[in-house]
């Protein structure tokens, strides 16, 4: 008998990253309004300025704006 997988471990695994999403399909989301206008570049390099001598800051930049701009088909 084997295991059954969490509701999250389950979800975990049906996420297939590399698959890209057009806009009609209702798994994808438009988070341009959530996004803002800010400059991220300054926004990171402020946040590196301020942070405490000695400890690190963690930053995970991922993608551009462009890169969840919905595909033309």
């Amino acid at each position: 008998m084997t295991d059954t997988p969490s509701a999250i471990t389950r979800l975990y695994q049906q996420c297939e990253p590399t698959e890209s999403l057009l806009p009609d399909d209702d798994r994808w989301v438009d988070f341009d309004d959530v996004r803002g206008e800010d400059n991220v570049v300054e926004l990171y390099a402020r946040s590196l300025r301020r942070a405490k001598p000695g400890h690190c800051d963690y930053k995970l930049f991922k993608g551009s704006r462009s890169s969840s701009a919905p595909a033309t088909p």
